[in-house]
């Protein structure tokens, strides 16, 4: 890898492409990998052939909680050792992941890619400078043909290159991101004759893709859950004084029961780590032998997996009421968050309790008590720092049990993130410091909660907490707010006129963020519908949601009798608005409530604008409905 020869620069337009790395997450399953275990895999034909050969496919399929992507991690490590022998060899790898569904649409994995395999080359390709000059500075995402001829071009200067695509079933299938990839890879690879290795659960729609290419099924071995278990049998029986015998007898029942399902083998280690005598390891061995005519029946391993998670459920429960409700807390966060979380982040969100007017650090429970409450279920990704599940099963487990566990969870992330946002000084104190750059651990939660307060808010719409209304009633907080809302990743496409400074109110706020509910509840608790800052005479929230095109919010204000023929510092009315973004659903809207067509904008150079685009010609009213038939 040549990433350290690489000038800043160069670095940075790579950044620009996607600035996220899967590197952690790589180093993070590595060093989960039990040594001495999945070596199996890389001996086997269809790999060896598969790593020999030029543009050839890999499709290897298994049943949840295999190894599949511990074994990805095995085959990227290899291939990176084999990279750092011979410098024209390119590696990139994709872990695909359900709680990054958000960022991994198609464009961010075509440029994961790019920026993977560019860090192979000594020198940034000159496709990659163009690609930055023509839509970096004007910060923009290049589309995704443009994305392809650099991925070609790279492709082609290399001798040899190597793709590993893991969990493909996790990634995205609502916008056909999933197909999508599989086709464009596919299309690199009969031009370049890239390798490509793609591990997945057994999904038809994802078979259906690779009928004719190389297979080989992922199942764990007896030997390696037998390795694994004997690593961990020793914590197990000191725990309990027990004997030789009953670690025997813990190993035979843990090889006999998995039949292939890896995670079984770490739920009950962890069951069996959390026992106090010898009674309570048989009485888990009794359910072990209960349940093992159940695995042999493929079509029964999802209830088995449901039991031990409903086990593992129920020891969080048993729990004494404050270490129970740390727990619960803490699966809610993390199976809800919008990304991943570090460790500071999760520790900031549980000790914040709604009311609190400023952070109080004697909340703070350390990592290690928090990761005690939680029964195994999560763990800790050392490289990355963040925090996550034990695995995609339990995510899947935990939302199933929405209703049971989580009823409020939603309302409760967004009320916590309300309450944080309200704190005393915070903003002040995130300004002289630079609020993302801030060290301070009072600012840790500072960029989750400004950046995906507006996500839960949406999610929890039946049930709006109070702290949300209280916060987005504050003019001088929702200033802060509206300029401030993940600016570091520019994640929102804000309008170049919403600075602080031309003002803001909490209105446009839930109008910008489609927080309908919100909105009527601002109404409702006394809002100006017709608010707009008296020294620049910014856009009432009517305008805004007409140049927006949001027809629910311009049906909600204009029943509350919002005004139609209100002006902006430039003349323009909220018909004016909706006519420049041809909005005609809104323009019918507008007019249906007595808008005026005749309504010019003062400014001449505005009007004179719209007379170039053909705005104005057809303003009056006759026409507007011509146009709208048409």
């Amino acid at each position: 890898m040549h990433t350290q020869s690489l000038e800043k620069e160069d670095l940075n337009k790579l950044n620009w492409l996607t600035p996220f790395d899967y590197g952690s997450q790589h180093s993070d399953l590595l060093s989960r990998h039990q040594l001495g275990t999945c070596q199996w895999f890389l001996n086997l034909e269809p790999f060896q052939t598969w790593s020999t050969s030029e543009g050839r496919t890999l499709f290897c399929p298994g049943i949840p909680e295999s190894g599949k992507t511990i074994i990805a991690s095995i085959v990227v490590n290899l291939l990176s050792q084999r990279c750092r022998q011979n410098d024209s060899m390119g590696l990139a790898y994709i872990y695909c992941s359900y709680q990054r569904r958000n960022q991994q649409d198609l464009r961010s994995l075509l440029a994961s890619v790019i920026k993977q395999l560019c860090q192979t080359l000594p020198t940034l390709p000159q496709e990659i400078r163009d690609l930055y000059n023509k839509y970096g500075k004007p910060r923009e995402d290049p589309p995704i043909e443009e994305l392809m001829k650099c991925l070609m071009a790279i492709s082609r200067r290399l001798s040899e290159v190597f793709l590993v695509v893991d969990a493909l079933d996790e990634c995205r299938s609502s916008d056909d991101c999933r197909a999508k990839l599989i086709s464009h890879l596919s299309r690199i690879q009969d031009e370049a004759k890239v390798n490509i290795m793609y591990t997945a659960r057994h999904v038809p729609e994802i078979d259906s893709f690779f009928t004719n290419c190389l297979r080989q099924p992922i199942k764990a071995k007896v030997g390696d859950i037998g390795t694994f278990v004997d690593c961990h049998l020793p914590r197990i029986l000191e725990g309990v004084q027990g004997s030789s015998q009953l670690g025997d007898n813990i190993k035979a029942a843990l090889t006999g029961l998995v039949d292939g399902m890896f995670l079984l083998v770490q739920l009950y280690m962890n069951a069996f780590k959390d026992t106090t005598s010898v009674a309570e390891v048989r009485k888990i061995l009794r359910q072990l032998e209960h349940q093992q005519t159940y695995v042999s029946d493929e079509d029964n391993r999802g209830h088995v997996l449901d039991q031990v998670y409903d086990q593992a459920m129920e020891r969080i429960r048993n729990q004494p009421a404050n270490f129970r409700n740390l727990g619960i807390k803490t699966l809610m966060w993390i199976v809800f968050a919008e990304r991943p979380l570090a460790k500071t982040e999760l520790q900031y969100a549980l000790a914040i309790e709604e009311r609190d007017v400023e952070f109080n650090d004697e909340k703070v429970s350390t990592i290690d008590r928090i990761l005690s409450t939680c029964a195994g279920l999560i763990t800790i990704d050392e490289h990355s720092d963040t925090v996550r599940l034990a695995h995609f099963t339990t995510q899947e487990y935990l939302i199933a049990k929405q209703n049971e566990y989580f009823p409020s969870a939603q309302s409760e992330v967004t009320s916590v993130c309300a309450t944080y946002l309200r704190f005393k000084g915070l903003w002040q104190h995130a300004y002289i410091h630079t609020a993302w750059a801030c060290k301070d651990f009072h600012c840790q939660f500072l960029e989750y909660a400004a950046s995906y307060w507006s996500n839960h808010a949406r999610k929890s719409a039946l049930h709006v907490p109070s702290t949300l209304i209280d916060l987005l009633t504050d003019e001088d907080l929702v200033g802060y707010i509206w300029e401030h809302a993940d600016t570091k990743r520019g994640y929102y496409n804000w309008p170049c006129w919403a600075e602080r400074y031309i003002g803001a109110y909490g209105l446009h706020v839930a109008v910008h963020f489609d927080l309908l509910q919100v909105a009527n509840l601002l109404i409702r608790g006394g809002a100006d519908i017709d608010w707009s800052h008296q020294e620049t005479r910014s856009l009432t929230p009517l305008m805004f949601a007409a140049k927006g095109g949001k027809e629910s919010f311009v049906a909600l204000l204009l029943e509350e009798g919002a005004s139609v023929d209100e002006e902006d510092n430039s003349g323009r009315t909220a018909l004016v608005h909706a006519w420049a973004s041809k909005h005609k659903t809104v323009i019918e809207m507008l007019l249906n409530k007595g808008a005026d067509p005749r309504k010019l904008p003062s400014d001449p150079r505005i009007r004179d604008h719209y007379y170039q685009m053909g705005l104005l010609e057809d303003m009056h009213i006759r026409r507007l409905r011509q146009a709208l038939s048409s």
